[in-house]
């Protein structure tokens, strides 16, 4: 009977890994469609989802199961995402969106102004030249004005 009860448990870890596995892919596609990169470093965000994945599901496998890669195991963890992605995905994803909007306000806010501040600098520069050049423009070199 211990030896059921071991099983359940690491089920249980795994069936809750693979909820949080859920969770951390989820921030990874909000921030991958939020931040738009060229395909290379699109691609090597991929890859280091994937090394950070292992990093946090290895452990947790090693620890439950002692790394006896068993049908359960993979079958805990899919259960684990299948319940994530149909009941915490769609409310997740917005709070890490609203929680993304929160972070960039600020930046987002001194950019626009930056970019507000240098339209009106340049339509004054480009006005006060405007009014100080004489009327026929720049003579010639060698041309005398009467």
């Amino acid at each position: 009977m211990e030896y059921v009860n071991l099983q359940l448990n690491s089920f249980l870890i795994l069936f809750l890994t693979g909820i949080f596995w859920g969770g951390f892919f989820d921030l990874y596609r909000v921030l991958r469609s939020t931040i738009k990169v060229n395909p290379v470093i699109d691609n090597l965000g991929d890859l280091f989802f994937w090394l950070i994945s292992l990093l946090l599901i290895g452990p947790m496998v090693f620890w439950s199961t002692w790394l006896e890669l068993r049908f359960y195991v993979w079958l805990a963890l899919g259960m684990g995402l299948v319940a994530y992605f149909s009941i915490f995905s769609a409310k997740l994803i917005r709070a890490y969106l609203r929680f993304w909007k929160a972070i960039t306000w600020a930046p987002r806010l001194i950019g626009k102004l930056t970019q507000h501040l240098k339209l009106v600098l340049t339509k004054t520069a480009f006005s006060y030249r405007v009014k100080k050049k004489k009327p026929g423009g720049p003579k010639p070199p060698g041309v005398r004005e009467l």
